[in-house]
């Protein structure tokens, strides 16, 4: 069952047919009164309003006209009074359209764009706005769509796919100072996978997400230094290894920095294992020279600080405090033939009270000046 209603100026206002799942009874249908010359009350299986949002008031005549409209522009902003039925079609038009004008201004550029979607692609000479950018390229109705290339204000190129009026799809991006992205777009910035040439010379090429590197990247600097590993808003971030000249490191990166546990091997040899922090050895780690002695404890800015443990090739082995990378408080050092030394260290050297075990002389307490003992 079907219903068709239509109003006095067909040119204005098309028809408006809406099936019905079942007729309505006598009292659910509504009285003659207040219809228009074409509708009568059989016809009121279905009321033109029901097919609008809950809520939207308005004229039967109103309904008809506004049901016509996209339902995505009647939302609960829009309230105007009730209009009678006998109000002509063109004041009503006039009347609603100020209102959703008013709440809604894009209802004309959404309009046209949806009309825009069904037009072929054309090109057309070059056309500049009012920001001063200026585009050359394929449109589609009011859109930019195709193939096109965009000049901005701040000099900055971008030359590559458009769909639906953004830029979307493989494209280059030529910033003011020279650097240039190649790769896929999306909501007018870099998405995706691309990459990145700079002015410099450094190369980083991976992914991508609103325009800065995010995920899985790999990165060489104009100097030949590496990294490959993870960035977050184009720093790096996670897991990621760092290789230059002398140096290589393998572990944990925050905001652009060795933060974390890591590794790093130096090419003489030597390496160390352990917590980072703002590129630094911070924390508890260890510390390998090439030469065979090991240092493993507390640092602090890339220095032993605080309590740790030192071991040497021929069999010293020191336990105790350090400072700026030295022997410095309370420490316990054993020599290789034995004997062991228990005291005050200031600066590297035995300074202060303290007590030699000796294997041939026995326990020897006393002061200790610039690592001689001065009076037993």
């Amino acid at each position: 069952m079907g219903l068709t209603c239509s109003c006095e100026d067909p040119s204005e206002t098309p028809s408006l047919q809406v099936d019905c799942e079942q007729p309505k009874t006598e009292d659910e249908k509504p009285a003659d009164a207040g219809l228009g010359p074409t509708q009568t009350a059989s016809s009121q299986c279905s009321s033109p309003r029901s097919i609008l949002p809950v809520g939207f008031p308005g004229g039967r005549r109103a309904s008809l006209y506004l049901s016509q409209l996209p339902f995505e522009l009647l939302d609960n902003e829009v309230q105007p009074p009730d209009l009678p039925d006998t109000t002509p079609i063109e004041h009503m038009r006039k009347y609603y359209a100020k209102i959703i004008h008013r709440k809604h201004p894009s209802i004309l550029v959404k309009r046209r764009l949806m009309e825009s979607v069904a037009l072929p692609r054309e090109q057309r000479p070059p056309f500049q706005f009012e920001d001063g950018s200026i585009y050359t390229g394929q449109w589609r109705g009011v859109m930019r769509d195709g193939q096109g290339t965009l000049e901005l204000p701040d000099k900055s190129t971008y030359s590559g796919a458009w769909e639906q009026d953004d830029m979307r799809g493989h494209g280059c991006l030529r910033y003011a100072n020279g650097d240039l992205y190649e790769g896929h777009f999306e909501s007018g910035q870099p998405n995706g996978v691309g990459k990145m040439t700079y002015v410099d010379g450094g190369l980083l090429q991976g992914e991508w997400k609103d325009g800065a590197a995010s995920g899985y990247c790999e990165f060489t600097s104009p100097h030949g230094s590496t990294y490959s590993g993870f960035y977050t808003d184009g720093l790096r971030n996670g897991f990621g290894t760092y290789r230059k000249e002398d140096s290589t490191y393998l572990g944990c990166w925050q905001v652009h920095q060795r933060a974390g546990h890591g590794v790093q091997f130096f090419h003489e040899g030597s390496r160390f294992i352990g917590d980072w922090q703002r590129n630094k050895m911070t924390g508890y780690g260890k510390f390998v020279w090439a030469d065979g002695r090991t240092y493993e404890g507390w640092w602090a800015a890339g220095e032993m600080q605080g309590k740790g443990v030192s071991k040497w090739p021929d069999g010293r082995v020191y336990v105790g405090e350090y400072k700026d990378n030295r022997k410095h408080g309370k420490g316990r050092i054993i020599f290789p033939n034995g004997d062991v030394f228990v005291g005050n260290w200031v600066q590297g050297v035995r300074e202060g009270p303290g007590t030699l075990l000796s294997r041939t002389h026995g326990e020897i307490p006393g002061d200790w000046q610039a690592g001689e003992l001065c009076s037993p």
